[in-house]
């Protein structure tokens, strides 16, 4: 089953100062399960992801800019759940 990951880049360097945009190329790093399963075209903010029905994954993000990575984002646990299937269509009593 596909959903999507979504985020805001972020704008700031870790000492509170802006990011300049002009000449900054911002990768995302996708982590599901503490490995790293994908790295983002430029500035992208969203990523599909492939989950399965009753299994929990832990998604984490880490930036890159010009070289330079960001600490892991917090970690986003995310359980797809089983879907209900339908009940029965006619009943009958003989």
């Amino acid at each position: 089953m596909q959903r999507t990951i979504s985020w805001q880049n972020p704008t700031q360097y870790t000492d509170g100062t802006p990011i300049g945009t002009e000449g900054s190329t911002l990768f995302v790093h996708v982590w599901r399960d503490g490995a790293e399963v994908y790295q983002t075209l430029p500035n992208v903010t969203t990523f599909p992801i492939e989950v399965n029905p009753g299994v929990t994954n832990v998604w984490q993000l880490q930036a890159e800019l010009n070289g330079q990575k960001s600490a892991l984002s917090p970690a986003y646990s995310y359980t797809e759940p089983f879907q209900t299937p339908m009940a029965p269509a006619q009943v009958r009593v003989s």
